[in-house]
């Protein structure tokens, strides 16, 4: 995996970037993750946890 830094935008001489970590393409089929789908993540002590975002049903 690879963490990124990319120029996503100038307003008025401020540069702003995105970040973007890369995961090999086995590793997502792996996951069973697709193209766009919704991610949660949290950070705890210094360590990124990633997972597919639970789906959110409708209250009756």
């Amino acid at each position: 995996m690879q963490l990124k830094r990319g120029r996503n935008r100038e307003v008025d001489g401020k540069v702003y970037y995105r970040w973007t970590i890369q995961i090999p393409p086995e590793e997502i089929e792996r996951l069973g993750w697709r193209d766009k789908e919704p991610l949660d993540f949290s950070v705890r002590a210094g360590v990124l946890s990633v997972r597919k975002s639970k789906p959110r049903g409708k209250s009756q």
